[in-house]
C-alpha cells in the first residue's frame, strides 16, 4: 500500500467556545498516510455521523 495524502479536519484547539464558526477549533489539512505496519490494519470508514436527536441533545 502506497503512501497516501488525505483531506482531514484536524482538531488543533480543544475547548475553544462556541461557536466554533467564530473560534475555529479545527483546521482542515491534507497530512500523509503511511502504510500499515507489522501487527497493524488499515480500515476505511464509508460513513460516519450523529443522529438528529443526539444533535439537538448536545
Amino acid at each position: 500500500m502506497p503512501r497516501r495524502t488525505v483531506s482531514a479536519a484536524v482538531p488543533r484547539d480543544i475547548g475553544r467556545p462556541a461557536p466554533f464558526a467564530a473560534s475555529r477549533p479545527l483546521v482542515v489539512e491534507e497530512p500523509t498516510l503511511v502504510p500499515p505496519g507489522r501487527g497493524e490494519v488499515c480500515v476505511r470508514i464509508a460513513a460516519a455521523g450523529k443522529a438528529v436527536r443526539q444533535v439537538i441533545a448536545f
